[in-house]
């Protein structure tokens, strides 16, 4: 396997891949679906950073982070949100979504970022290295669960924040 940043030539095949994933649970297939189909126009590609695991010919993987921008009282931070990862039900539970992840945060740290949010699975996510976004005094978007919105800080960056007053619309509805 191995890792490749993906093209608008993958895009179908990124949708069915996300389709195929999510197809157990209607509503997150809904959600990813959506999501992926707005995400995938080229602009979309400069501004995130996205991953595609590769075995022979197939996509078996993806993963993609977009900025988001927390604003506090205190403080104005730009890090990343995992909007989608998605392995095709014949790869999971193999680490393929772990090592996307990985790879992910290394580009992350690469290009400067200084957090990855995600609201998801909290079992899954917190093995890897995410924690409530409550510890750092964020408020969740209240149309999702708080036990499912994680942090996790990249490299030895301290964050702090002070009573959130807003998010990033573009990954948050508020």
């Amino acid at each position: 396997m191995l890792f490749k940043k993906p093209t608008a030539a993958d895009n179908q095949s990124i949708n069915d891949l996300v389709q195929q994933a999510y197809s157990a649970a209607p509503q997150s297939y809904d959600l990813m679906t959506s999501a992926a189909k707005a995400l995938m126009g080229p602009e979309s590609f400069q501004n995130s950073l996205e991953l595609a695991a590769v075995s022979k010919t197939q996509i078996i993987g993806y993963g993609l982070l977009r900025p988001v921008t927390i604003r506090s009282e205190i403080n104005l931070v730009t890090g990343l949100n995992l909007s989608i990862l998605a392995v095709r039900p014949a790869y999971q539970r193999q680490g393929i979504g772990q090592q996307l992840v990985a790879a992910l945060e290394q580009n992350a740290v690469m290009a400067g970022y200084t957090f990855i949010t995600v609201v998801g699975q909290p079992d899954y996510y917190q093995r890897l290295g995410y924690i409530p976004a409550s510890q750092f005094g964020l408020e969740t978007p209240a149309d999702k669960p708080t036990a499912a919105h994680l942090l996790k800080v990249l490299g030895p960056n301290q964050l702090k924040f002070k009573r959130t007053i807003g998010q990033d619309t573009a990954v948050f509805e508020s």
